[in-house]
């Protein structure tokens, strides 16, 4: 796994990925790559953070080899960027610009920004006000209005929300149904799988300590059909509530999430092929396999294998 993909996975390492692209795309002063630091101060300004916070990101990116700066009595007044903090920069811009996972998380940032208003007493909000909240941008860069627009109408026509699009444009006042909370409160046995058919896995694992056990002591319970091709959803929710329990690194933790994101992008993608996601699910059976808790591995190599057993 990659810095950039490593850093993703945190809220520090998500700010700093931001701050160094946000530097690297703003005004040099000379040709030497420097730039000032005045607008990133007077922006903290702006959402009430100390002049300290900026400080002290700046000196995490120089010690991360990102950037150089001289501190001055006044404070940090320009950096100069190295080579490495642009490489990392545009490596983090090319993973936002991903376009099969910046579709599939626009529409669970809709439906989590229509569960968060549906518990507000605010059933059918404007989808103008998505774009300004906390769900409306994919790692910090906003959503652009066909994003939001393709999102709320698969979301509508998938049976997660209700409401009435303009044409060719979004669901104006979308209303989250039964099914799309569902969905987000981890209850719904559809999980935004595509609309191909194909065959469906339903896991239910009687809590995480059933599993912990060791295989003789799991208690999974697998079933399949042929009408869609299942809640791989769901065996990733288990495997992400257990794995960091199973004895594996923090590495591999945070590798385990960027393959799991994997087959979820495929498994909600237009044609989603069996095959690469039993290579994915493959490559997590390698990584629990690292653990050191041999009956949790044990386990969870189970459940993965009798997952991926039909694909």
């Amino acid at each position: 796994m990659s810095e950039v993909e490593s850093l993703s996975q945190s809220k520090t390492g998500l700010r700093h990925l931001q701050l160094i692209t946000k530097l690297v795309d703003s005004e040099h002063l000379d040709r030497d790559r420097q730039v000032g630091t005045s607008a990133l101060y007077e922006d903290a300004k702006a959402h009430g953070l100390p002049r300290e916070s900026v400080t002290g990101d700046l000196e995490a990116l120089q010690e991360r080899g990102w950037l150089w700066f001289e501190k001055m009595n006044a404070g940090i007044l320009t950096v100069v960027l190295n080579q490495a903090g642009v490489d990392v920069a545009e490596e983090f811009k090319e993973m936002r610009s991903n376009r099969k996972r910046r579709n599939q998380e626009a529409r669970k940032g809709v439906l989590l920004w229509l569960e968060e208003e549906y518990h507000a007493g605010r059933t059918s909000p404007n989808i103008v006000e998505f774009t300004s909240s906390k769900y409306g941008n994919f790692w910090g860069d906003p959503y652009v209005e066909t994003e939001v627009d393709a999102a709320t109408r698969w979301c509508r026509d998938e049976g997660y929300l209700e409401g009435t699009a303009a044409f060719g444009g979004p669901v104006v006042r979308p209303t989250i149904t039964n099914k799309g909370l569902a969905y987000i409160e981890g209850t719904d046995s559809t999980s935004l799988q595509n609309s191909r058919g194909g065959d469906v896995y339903n896991i239910n694992a009687h809590g995480p300590f059933a599993w912990a056990q060791n295989s003789p002591y799991a208690s999974v319970n697998i079933s399949m059909s042929q009408e869609h091709v299942k809640q791989v959803h769901d065996m990733l929710d288990s495997y992400r509530e257990i794995i960091g329990a199973a004895g594996v690194s923090a590495e591999v933790v945070a590798e385990t999430e960027i393959i799991a994101a994997e087959i979820e992008d495929e498994i909600t993608s237009a044609a989603p092929e069996g095959g690469k996601v039993k290579a994915l699910g493959e490559k997590l059976g390698e990584l629990a396999a690292t653990g050191t808790v041999t009956a949790i591995v044990n386990a969870l190599n189970a459940v993965i294998q009798q997952g991926i057993a039909g694909l």
